[in-house]
């Protein structure tokens, strides 16, 4: 275990800088635009359970289906068996409609009269000869999905004549998307409930099995990950965080959960931390979740979660028009908690920690004010200029608690840290301060994201100047930079 040596030297800082509390921050995220939650008052019983997914070899002659469709036209066997007993009019009436089958295009008309169904919901597959990524066979689910509550209100059992390695990657964007916050609707306006979804495959049994071990462990970790991001304030808070993922996690085996409550951070001298947290009536906590799958004595894998779990911006105080969606500061630490979830979950043959730092910023009698000076756990100080940058001091206390209590192969930190991501990249990206050598791996996930730097002689002067001026901040347009290596 690392031990850091203390820096007994006063150091001023601009707590808009990105702190250099640890020596090994080799991957950071930033997360924007989470889905909004609905704000009007309902049943807070409104069942929030993540839909169960099912496979069989072939679905109820019944009802409404849905049914997979390649751009050659040829289907697959629920729809040949279908096209079969109307005499060919389920080709005939695709033929017709000049569906062009596209990769999640979706055309609804009436089933043949001799099928058995009244209606069915085309979903388009593609190209058959064109291999497709998982990402995409999971895009293709969720938007069946979607399309199918719209037109019929519950989706019914879907058909999609896609490879037996990939059914299971259509079932876990089928869950995906399945997912909804109407909590606190009333239930006249409540969208029906998923409760469950009935995918057909001639290997039901094969895939079924493979889903449950591989996937559905992921798809409620980030169902669990939505909801906790889209509740209220005055539902999520960090003793409330704490009591919902420790419910989570309650039947999984391996998994052990530490929390430390606001004397625990004093005792550890996590001024910085404490500090975000002091004018709120809800203390700071602290969630260090532990799952080691891995071998004995590897070093783990450690991801750290931003989780304000409502951020006024303190004294520094935000702007009232959209100060309600800062409910979604914790989305870091929701995301973090999910991860380890997921990996415990699915059983996975890696050692890893999440610790969520969770703090609600607000400008009650006792917070603290711009000016002031607060001490980390590394022992450096901090000058406090703007209450409303106090992700950095949360994460700086509890990056150096990580660094020095596990000595980690890799830190992973998760936060919605900074306006300024956004603004530079809009609401779809999220920004990525790593090495180049993780530029790969990345990109392979599939997702939108984009890696920022500052790679420059020029960049590292504009911060080296501010230092030499004793407060080691950029300014404002500046503010969004990578520590170096």
């Amino acid at each position: 275990m690392r031990q850091s040596g203390r820096d007994t030297e006063p150091t001023i800082a601009c707590e808009e800088e990105t702190l250099h509390v640890i020596k090994r921050i080799t991957l950071a995220l930033a997360f924007f635009a989470i889905a909004s939650a609905t704000s009007h008052a309902a049943d807070e019983s409104a069942d929030r359970t993540p839909t169960t997914i099912r496979f069989a070899a072939a679905p109820p002659v019944a009802g409404e289906l849905v049914l997979g469709v390649y751009t050659d036209g040829k289907l697959g066997p629920v729809g040949t068996a279908i096209n079969k007993q109307s005499g060919g009019a389920l080709s005939g009436a695709i033929s017709a409609l000049e569906f062009g089958a596209e990769s999640s295009e979706t055309r609804l008309i009436a089933a043949p009269a001799e099928s058995g169904y009244t209606r069915i919901l085309l979903v388009g597959l593609g190209d058959k000869a064109e291999t497709k990524p998982a990402l995409q066979w999971r895009e293709i689910g969720g938007n069946a999905v979607q399309a199918a509550v719209g037109a019929f209100d519950t989706a019914p059992p879907m058909a999609f004549d896609a490879p037996p390695v990939h059914t299971a990657d259509l079932a876990y964007g089928a869950k995906l998307g399945s997912y909804h916050f109407d909590k606190y609707i009333s239930d006249e306006e409540r969208r029906k409930s998923q409760s469950a979804l009935l995918l057909v495959t001639e290997q039901a049994n094969e895939i079924q099995e493979r889903y449950q071990e591989t996937l559905d462990p992921v798809a409620n970790a980030i169902w669990y990950a939505r909801d906790t991001s889209n509740e209220p304030g005055n539902v999520i808070y960090p003793a409330s965080f704490v009591a919902t993922w420790k419910d989570h996690f309650k039947n999984l085996d391996g998994v052990k959960i530490r929390v430390h409550d606001e004397q625990d951070l004093l005792a550890k001298g996590m001024g910085a931390f404490y500090g975000v947290g002091q004018g709120s009536s809800r203390p700071p906590r602290m969630m260090v979740v532990e799952y080691f799958g891995g071998d004995k004595g590897d070093a783990p894998v450690v991801i750290f979660g931003k989780g304000i779990t409502f951020d006024s911006g303190g004294i520094s105080i935000k702007p009232s028009n959209r100060m309600w969606n800062m409910k979604f500061d914790m989305s870091g630490a929701a995301s973090t908690m999910g991860a380890l979830y997921a990996l415990a979950g699915r059983h996975a043959g890696v050692n890893a920690v999440g610790i969520a730092a969770l703090a609600e910023n607000l400008p009650g009698g006792s917070a603290q004010r711009p000016g002031d000076i607060v001490s980390t756990m590394s022992g450096k100080r901090i000058e406090v200029r703007n209450t409303d940058a106090e992700g950095r001091l949360v994460l700086a206390d509890a990056l150096h608690y990580g660094d020095i209590t596990y000595d980690p192969a890799l830190l992973v930190d998760v936060a919605t840290l900074t306006g300024s991501a956004r603004r530079a990249l809009g609401s779809n990206y999220a920004a990525l301060y790593a090495p180049r050598a993780t530029d790969a791996r990345v990109h392979s996930s599939g997702r939108n994201v984009r890696r920022q730097g500052m790679e420059n002689a020029a960049g590292r002067r504009s911060l080296q100047g501010h230092r030499e001026q004793g407060s080691r901040c950029g300014e404002y347009r500046g503010g969004w930079t990578r520590p170096e290596h």
